[in-house]
């Protein structure tokens, strides 16, 4: 090694490796992804923009945020991971295609799965009744209507 770089590595700033560190994490096709594994997306991915979009449909169609339990938001951040797989699994499905040979290639597969838990979750999820507010004034209008007709 040349005397220069010796005397780079000896001046180098001690906090550029810190500044240098990536977003927290970024999903990728390969099996090397960890966001599912560390259970956080970086959310200025596609991906990580999906999630929260989802997230929020999710918990409005529910209530809002003061009405939604712990459990159901579990629920919510599963069924929201799930699209996240089930977006990752369409996009290799349209790079590679969805059957090779006459057989189903594993991002098919993969999508298939993703799509009957989707379904499943937000099944479990749309299960909550449901009180809807009403005025003694819609109820009587709604009679005097039947009465006329």
């Amino acid at each position: 090694m040349s005397q220069m770089r010796r005397n780079y590595r000896r001046y180098k700033r001690p906090d550029s490796r810190r500044n240098a560190t990536p977003p927290k994490v970024l999903v990728k096709h390969a099996s090397g992804s960890r966001a599912l594994v560390r259970a956080r997306f970086d959310m200025r991915s596609t991906i990580g923009r999906a999630y929260r979009q989802s997230v929020e449909e999710l918990v409005q169609h529910l209530g809002g945020p003061g009405e939604v339990s712990a459990v159901e938001r579990r629920l919510i951040d599963n069924a929201s991971r799930v699209l996240a797989l089930k977006l990752l699994a369409l996009d290799e499905m349209n790079r590679t295609g969805a059957f090779k040979d006459g057989a189903p290639t594993p991002a098919q597969e993969a999508y298939r799965r993703a799509i009957a838990e989707e379904s499943a979750m937000l099944r479990s999820l749309g299960l909550r009744p449901r009180t809807k507010r009403i005025s003694l004034g819609d109820v009587l209008s709604a009679e005097d209507d039947d009465e006329s007709s």
